[in-house]
């Protein structure tokens, strides 16, 4: 991985959320939550975003944050019959001075190091207008050749665009250019789609997303320098601690959930979604509008077992053997691609035939489809290899 550009989230990435302005407001309303309380749910909290994003949200709408900061602050404690007072004070708190104050101290010097060695480095956030001038509170400033915000921009992630944007900006490549981020399809998938390499911050180190994983930005610099080295070939990629796989009898069914073409009704692809991710299945939904080739580029660097596709346009004999060859040039023939919408029986059975899996009409109960990919699973486990 040679890089020339280093771009960087900023909330929950170089600036937290201060637990020592939201515990007080807390505690004023009955909760006696501890920081390390307060952490956990905040884990949870950021969990519960990461999956609203998949089904579809941007992650910057009002209700979105209003469920972040509910799940937050009920896992501190807070009873139901003070959460709108408490929001309300939480909502002024952060007019009048912004909740992500916090910055770790070992952030600056990391940022040294990496300047240091000659990155070019540069940061990308869904904000709300006042991303800047809280890296320059915090001291960042001058490790950053600019900031790009999301509400001064006019595009957020994880629109590719605001990250090629940024690689335009600096004058370098996405593919010699690295994403750091702490929100798995805000922040990898929309980077990945941009052709940016990424890294992912799991504090807790409880993640286990399909991408290399580090505690903090301090942990960057030992990072780089190890991929250096396994490029180098001094680091076995088995051997490399910030892949973290997840244990094989522990991994989940990965299904990527696509809508391809122009066809903008997305309300069954969210529903299947939601019912893949209730069966316990990894869901990774690829939003509206997808071409083909986005969606294969999707299911290889998601390293999904399922490609699931909603077609209601009517050009499913178009798409479904489009994205299947695809696959087949990809060397990823051992993905099963399903799907369904608007298909007359007899084009679902030529699909069939060409390799497709099965494919579901309109009103087919959700569990008939997770059965059916459950079954496929089990069967792929048993094959002999």
């Amino acid at each position: 991985m040679d890089l020339d550009a280093i771009f960087f989230d900023a909330g929950n990435t170089l600036i937290f959320i201060n637990p020592r302005v939201i515990l007080p407001i807390l505690r004023e309303h009955g909760a006696e939550a501890s920081e390390e309380r307060f952490w956990e749910s905040e884990f949870q909290a950021r969990l519960a975003l990461a999956r609203l994003v998949e089904e579809g949200a941007t992650g910057t709408e009002d209700h979105i944050w209003r469920e972040y900061f509910v799940r937050l602050f009920v896992g501190c404690g807070v009873a139901a019959d003070r959460l709108e007072e408490v929001s309300r004070r939480v909502r002024q708190e952060h007019q009048r001075n912004h909740l992500w104050t916090w910055v770790d101290p070992a952030t600056g010097p990391a940022l040294a190091v990496l300047r240091g060695r000659g990155y070019r480095m540069a940061v990308i956030s869904n904000a709300d207008g006042r991303v800047e001038g809280l890296i320059r509170e915090a001291g960042l400033a001058p490790y950053f050749e600019f900031v790009l915000d999301s509400h001064v921009e006019g595009v957020e992630k994880p629109d590719p665009e605001i990250f090629l944007r940024a690689c335009r900006r600096m004058g370098v490549e996405p593919e010699r250019s690295l994403y750091v981020g702490d929100l798995y399809p805000v922040d990898v998938l929309g980077a990945r789609r941009a052709g940016l390499h990424t890294v992912l911050l799991d504090p807790l180190g409880r993640l286990d997303y399909p991408v290399d994983r580090i505690p903090n930005v301090a942990a960057l610099p030992d990072y780089l320098s190890g991929r250096e080295a396994g490029r180098r070939g001094g680091v076995p990629e088995k051997q490399n601690p910030w892949r973290q796989p997840m244990p094989e009898q522990a991994r989940k069914i990965r299904v990527l959930v696509a809508k391809p073409g122009l066809d903008g009704h997305d309300r069954g692809a969210k529903v299947i979604a939601a019912a893949f991710r209730d069966a316990g299945f990894e869901v990774i939904y690829t939003g509206l509008h997808q071409t083909p080739e986005m969606i294969v580029n999707a299911a290889i660097q998601e390293d999904v077992d399922v490609v699931a596709m909603s077609v209601l346009s009517g050009a499913h004999m178009t798409l479904f053997p489009r994205v299947l060859e695809l696959l087949r040039e990809a060397g990823a023939d051992d993905v099963l691609l399903t799907g369904g919408g608007i298909i007359p029986e007899e084009d679902m059975k030529a699909l069939q035939a060409m390799g497709v899996g099965r494919l579901f009409g309109p009103g087919t109960p959700t569990q008939e489809a997770v059965e059916y990919i459950r079954h496929w699973a089990a069967q792929r486990e048993r094959a002999p290899a």
